[in-house]
């Protein structure tokens, strides 16, 4: 249970971000040096949790690796709407068993400053699960063939390294529903790290 405690406190840590930027006036500039650039970007990420499964007795691990383009559309000088399709593969494991699926996945998100130049962005995705396996710990393959949908529902702080990459952290909860051979939910509460390049 360390591990979920952990990864909770990561969820958490954006909006500890948000309250210290708010009582302490950090980045309220009357006059900043405007930032919030529009535009298109390209981010890789990876994520790693703790997978749990509705309805049974035990959990595993979850790690996901994907790529996402992406829009940047400029509401202010502090405030921003992002939109990207995340495409990547995510890997379940629990018990004896790992599932290992492909997906598609639009995504948006809306972003504010959180001053010197780095932003807050919380976004929300649902999409497809396009293919996937499952395989015991014997090496063994069943002709299982999962599908179904996938979700998303986390929080980004963007930070630059430079003015055109970013380094991206946070606390994500994926959801996986599945259909098809079999049924049944998963939970993957993630720590978020990925680099962001805009082009």
């Amino acid at each position: 249970m360390i591990l979920i405690k952990i990864i909770r406190l990561f969820f958490y840590l954006p909006l500890l971000a948000l309250a210290f930027s708010s009582t302490s006036g950090y980045g309220q500039e009357t006059e900043p040096v405007d930032k919030n650039i529009a535009g298109p970007f390209i981010q890789g990420s990876f994520t790693f949790g703790q997978a749990n499964s509705i309805g049974g007795s035990t959990s595993g691990t979850g790690n996901n690796l994907s790529i996402m383009p992406g829009y940047v559309v400029k509401r202010d000088t502090w405030k921003r709407i992002e939109l990207g399709l995340e495409v990547g593969s995510q890997t379940v494991s629990i018990d004896n068993s790992t599932t290992e699926i492909t997906f598609v996945m639009p995504r948006v998100g809306y972003g504010y400053s959180l001053g010197d130049h780095s932003f807050m962005v919380w976004q929300l995705g649902f999409g497809q699960i396009m293919s996937g396996t499952v395989s015991s710990s014997g090496g063994g393959t069943s002709n299982l063939k999962p599908t179904g949908l996938t979700g998303i529902l986390g929080g980004d702080a963007v930070f630059p390294i430079s003015d055109s990459l970013k380094l991206v952290a946070g606390g994500q909860m994926r959801y996986l529903i599945f259909s098809g051979d079999f049924s049944g939910q998963t939970n993957i509460p993630s720590l978020h790290l990925g680099a962001r390049l805009r082009i």
